[in-house]
């Protein structure tokens, strides 16, 4: 008599990040263009010349956490200065994305004459493969070690995602074309790209303001997981059927839910149990 099992997961829920700030800077007024999403300011070291402006006008400064804003110790005099800019009045401006931070321009104080700061990275297609990978593992907006409720685009079906804000439904069908099937086995592995929400602007799905008007509803990656796991004869016999969320942003993994579907029966096709292995939905 031999034995089989399969078993199901999904990842979503919360996606981790680390605990690091944005950039900010005081006295400054950004400018992005496109559509009335919201726009950042460059950090006070950014070079200048390269970034794309994005067109509309926009409240003076950027925020975040002070941090990353330049070279240069702060110096005592009518405020506090670091490379050359009075950052003393905070913040003025939230950013909400960081991928407000591609192709961003702002207007500030250096060294007591009025400049124009552009970011360092564009918003072409190549520029962010190359830039976005760093800024998403090096920048966070929030302190939190996860954050919760992120759709993950690598794995959710159109009926979730139409329901995400700003999310159009052309959109979603894009995305679920796009979404990388693999073929039965639950260690398929993901590009490096697809683990970040910028695929969408990488390849072309979408462009980087939509992207940023969707952005604080989705990720690339999660910790969360909803399996199934059956254990049956393939000749025949009992069987036994299971449902359980895993909870994987903590060391080990906490189940957090757990249920016995057993009663419900196999609940898949002979076809896919007789694979003997793990299908990712």
């Amino acid at each position: 008599m031999s034995g089989g099992g399969q078993s199901s997961g999904r990842g979503g829920g919360a996606s981790s990040g680390p605990a690091a700030g944005s950039s900010s800077g005081g006295g400054m007024g950004a400018s992005r263009s496109g559509g009335g999403s919201p726009g950042a300011s460059s950090s006070p070291s950014s070079s200048q010349g390269q970034g794309q402006s994005r067109g509309s006008s926009r409240p003076p400064a950027s925020s975040g956490q002070q941090g990353g804003g330049g070279a240069g110790r702060p110096q005592q005099g009518s405020g506090t200065m670091v490379a050359g800019i009075d950052i003393s009045k905070g913040p003025q401006y939230q950013i909400k994305s960081l991928y407000e931070l591609a192709g961003a321009r702002t207007q500030g104080m250096v060294n007591n004459t009025n400049t124009t700061l552009s970011s360092p990275w564009t918003t072409t297609a190549a520029d962010l493969s190359q830039n976005l990978p760093r800024i998403i593992s090096t920048l966070s907006l929030t302190d939190a070690p996860y954050i919760d409720g992120r759709i993950n685009i690598n794995l959710a079906p159109r009926e979730l995602l139409v329901g995400i804000p700003n999310m159009t439904e052309s959109l979603a069908d894009q995305i679920v074309a796009a979404q990388m099937k693999n073929s039965g086995s639950s260690a398929t592995e993901l590009p490096g790209e697809r683990l970040m929400s910028g695929w969408l602007v990488i390849e072309q799905i979408t462009d980087i303001n939509t992207l940023e008007s969707i952005d604080p509803y989705i990720t690339g990656r999660g910790d969360a997981f909803h399996i199934q796991s059956i254990g049956y004869f393939e000749g025949g016999g009992p069987m036994a059927r299971v449902e359980a969320v895993v909870d994987g942003s903590q060391d080990p993994p906490h189940v957090i839910f757990l249920r016995d579907l057993t009663e419900l029966g196999h609940g898949f096709t002979p076809t896919l149990l007789s694979t003997g292995s793990g299908s990712t939905k």
